[in-house]
Order: structure tokens, then sequence, then C-alpha cells
């Protein structure tokens, strides 16, 4: 981050690009960067402002809707990232996108309040921080790859329902003290990686939203005993509860058409599944590795992969209706 020194009475000279908010100042190219106090900005083609960067030390932060008489939309890429004082932010409801790692390894940053505004959590805005839990707001339509990435200390995740709203690839990867998770009503696909490693999870309820969970989205969360999925939900992606070691209870939901290879893979101690008749294909090893499975109702299936139930030793009731 550039440090700017201002020495007032005499004509030092401000490093290129960089001007102070002086009244009557306009910003004639899109990279001129103001100063306003503890902040630096640029004016956007909309005229409105978009913060750069954070030169103050506050522990606890309320970010300004204006900044030289300009609206603040957007907070920029890497804007706050590494602040080794902030504590507590909230973001006013004029913001509706933060941008690329703007809060990124905050590592004392513990609260968050997110304004009505936001429309666009951009890919590692929070990665790495301090937050111990997180309230998405009802206009979210985003939340980007790596958003929330390894928040080892986030326990609990609140998504509005609003607006129909994508969890992007390794959203909440790795974050390993997160117990609850509520959807609300309105996500319609939870990516890749999105959950992967989130060892405390103990419950999920997938909402009727929700049409598809892709690969590894619940790997490896070990502790997790009791899924409901939604009956919205169409595909299941690869490996999507691989390796969930303490899994007993699914419910599947009425419109499941797919499940994707390995998606239950080694889940040791799931003891029976019952499908519903929209579930046409079980893909390779899907349940494969399941050893304290006792049952399977196979209501629809067309289409059984190689490996479906290899090693579910326990297994000896198969029921197709």
């Amino acid at each position: 981050m550039l440090a700017l020194t201002l020495v007032f009475g005499s004509a030092a000279a401000l490093p290129k690009g960089v001007v102070t908010d002086t009244a009557g100042i306009t910003a004639s190219a899109a990279d001129t960067i103001l100063v306003s106090g503890d902040y630096k900005y640029k004016v956007l083609s909309d005229g409105a402002a978009q913060i750069t960067d954070y030169t103050g030390k506050a522990s606890t932060l309320t970010i300004p809707s204006t900044l030289g008489g300009k609206t603040v939309t957007s907070i920029g890429k890497t804007a706050f990232t590494m602040s080794t004082t902030l504590t507590s932010v909230t973001i006013p409801d004029s913001i509706t996108e933060i941008g690329y790692g703007a809060f990124t390894v905050c590592s004392k940053l513990t609260t968050v309040k997110l304004g009505s505004g936001l429309s666009k959590i951009g890919m590692y805005a929070f990665a790495q921080s301090g937050l111990t839990s997180i309230a998405i707001p009802a206009i979210v339509k985003q939340i980007g790859q790596y958003a929330f990435d390894r928040c080892k200390s986030l326990k609990t995740v609140t998504i509005a329902s609003g607006e129909s709203a994508t969890v992007d690839n390794y959203a909440f990867e790795k974050c390993s003290d997160l117990t609850k998770v509520d959807f609300g009503s309105t996500v319609s696909a939870i990516g890749s990686f999105a959950f992967q490693g989130c060892t405390s999870l103990t419950s999920l309820a997938i909402p009727e939203s929700v049409k598809s969970i892709n690969q590894r989205a619940f790997a490896e969360c070990t502790k997790l005993t009791n899924v409901k999925l939604g009956n919205g939900l169409k595909t299941l992606g690869v490996g999507a509860f691989i390796l969930c070691t303490g899994l007993k209870n699914v419910t599947f939901g009425k419109s499941l058409e797919s499940i994707g290879n390995s998606a239950f893979e080694d889940c040791t101690s799931l003891t029976g599944v019952t499908l519903m008749p929209s579930t046409k294909t079980i893909g390779e090893s899907a349940f494969s590795g399941c050893v304290d499975m006792t049952s399977a109702v196979l209501s629809g299936a067309e289409v059984i992969g190689p490996k479906a139930f290899s090693y579910c030793i326990k297994l000896t009731d198969v029921t197709f209706l």
C-alpha cells in the first residue's frame, strides 16, 4: 500500500496519479487516485466512488457512504487487505460490490456488518480473516470463489432469502470451526469445494431452491451426521459428500436425477439409503466403502455405475421398486 505524507507549507510533489480531495477537483482519468482522510479512492465512469486503499489504524470502522461528494458504491481490490488493527467493520448500504481480496488476511477482524445494498462479494474478499459469523444480505447474487476461504474462526453463516444466489467454488472451504449454515430459501447452486473440510458442521438442510450441488462441495466434513436434500435438487456432483465419515442419515429429494461418481464414497457411518423414483443414475463408486450400510432402496435406478456399492460389507437388503 502506498503511504502518502503531506508536507504542509512546502512545495513537495504528490506521487503521480494521486491528488488531494479538494473542493471543485475533477478526476480526469479512471486511474486517478484521490485522498480523503484515511481513504484513497477513484471516481468510476458512472460518477460513483470506489475505495482503493485505507491508511488508517482504526479498530472499529464505519466505512463512509460518500467521499468527496461522490457516493461510494464499491470497495476495490485489496483495499483493506492485511490490516493488523481492524476488529469490526460496518459497510454502508450504498456499497453494491466488495472486490477481490478486499479484507483478506485481516486476522483480527471478527465482526462485519454488510449493507443491505450489497449484491456481490468478490473472490477472496474475506479469506483468512478472523470473522466469527457472517450474515449475507438478501440481494446478494454471488458469493465469490474463496470469499471466506479458511476463515478458521467462522462459526455461523446466514444467507438471507431474496435474490437467486450462488455460492461459488471454495467459498467457505476449510472453515474448520463452522457449525451452522442457514441457506435461506433462494440459493440456487452450491459450487465445487464450497464447504470442503468444514470439519465442525454437524447437520445440513438444503433448501428446495438449490438445483445443483457440485464436485466435493461438502467433502471431508467429518462431523456431519445428518443431511436433508431439498426437493428442487437435480444433480449431486462428483464426490459431493466423499469422506464424510460421520454421516449417518441422508434424506433424498423427490427431484434428484443423478448421483455423481464417488458422491458418498467412504461415508463409513451411513447405514442405509432410500432413493426416490426420480433418481435414474447412480455413478461409479457412489456409495463405495460405506461399510455400515445395511439396506438400499433404489426406486427408479436405471443406470448403476461400476463399484457403486463396492466394499459395503454389511449390505444385505437391496430393493428395486
